[in-house]
């Protein structure tokens, strides 16, 4: 690309100018829908696909580049319903443009359902962990884990389930992560071990974050303040699952436990994706009579 460093606009929105420019030439008329810290993500006009497109503040950082490029490969070789299917991956490097072709799944992510709908009923949060739940037990059989789960990359639809989109932070076993800037991790949301040692990242990792948004989905919050949760990374012992119950009473007491095993400060108490569907599926549904106080 010619003319950048004597634009009047600023760098990086004369890159976003010119890679819109190139995606239209490519794929016609595009509708931004959504944007993470990471990419911006256009719907096409006829609504058959979606592009993932890299941020213009990422795209002239070649190893954060060839992080999107492998990443998006590996997670373009997981064949399951649980996931949209990359059809494209494409870089180019002379128009500083790097983004990935998807089939446009008719949702919205679930920080925008959360925003627009409210908290869960107890059928529906349980619907959709199990759904996420699955998708994690196809990276634990592919030896992969998301290390990026939240709110905002997971797409829901009532009557078609939940897609999971984020395959920035995708890990396997050559991934070379060696310091939490490497991972550009969000905070409350981020399992502990990612910030102390990120090669020890596994597919517990991503049951932590998905403890987090489950218990989002019936207090409107993670379960940590920002401080509580440095509190939380800080500590270097062993420590026991918290109490969810008294942490908070908007959670019913039927998956108290889970939740608590979910975000455990070790790995080792936290349930495998397998595991923790069996948990959820032996729970009786809301139709039947919850008991949300405390037995002794």
């Amino acid at each position: 690309m010619t003319g950048v460093q004597t634009c009047a606009l600023p760098i990086c929105e004369t890159i976003l100018v010119d890679a819109r420019r190139q995606l239209e030439s490519q794929h016609g008329p595009i509708r931004k829908i959504r944007e993470t810290s990471f990419c911006m993500i256009y719907k096409t006009d006829d609504r058959r696909n979606v592009l993932k497109m890299l941020r213009p503040s990422h795209i002239k950082r070649p190893k954060i580049v060839q992080r999107f490029i492998n990443a998006a490969r590996k997670f373009r070789l997981i064949k399951s319903p649980q996931f949209l299917k990359i059809s494209e991956i494409v870089y180019y490097k002379p128009n500083m443009l790097a983004y990935t072709l998807l089939p446009y799944f008719p949702g919205e992510s679930l920080e925008n359902y959360l925003a627009r709908k409210g908290l869960l009923e107890y059928d529906e949060a349980k619907r959709i962990i199990i759904s996420v739940a699955r998708s994690l037990m196809v990276y634990e059989k592919k030896g992969l884990c998301c290390r990026s789960l939240t709110p905002d990359n997971i797409l829901v639809n009532r009557s078609e389930g939940t897609k999971i989109t984020s395959f920035f932070l995708i890990r396997s076993e050559d991934s070379q992560f060696k310091s939490p800037d490497d991972q550009m991790l969000i905070p409350r949301n981020t399992a502990p071990e990612q910030f102390v040692d990120p090669t020890k990242a596994t597919i517990l990792s991503d049951i932590y974050s998905l403890g987090s948004i489950f218990y989002s989905l019936f207090v409107g919050e993670p379960p940590f303040t920002k401080q509580a949760y440095r509190d939380f990374l800080s500590s270097d012992y062993e420590v026991m699952p918290m109490d969810i119950q008294a942490a908070s009473s908007k959670i019913p007491f039927a998956i108290c436990k889970i939740i608590s095993s979910m975000i455990a400060r070790e790995p080792k108490y936290r349930p495998k994706p397998a595991d923790l569907i069996l948990q959820l599926n032996h729970l009786e549904d809301s139709s039947k009579k919850i008991d949300k106080t405390m037995v002794g």
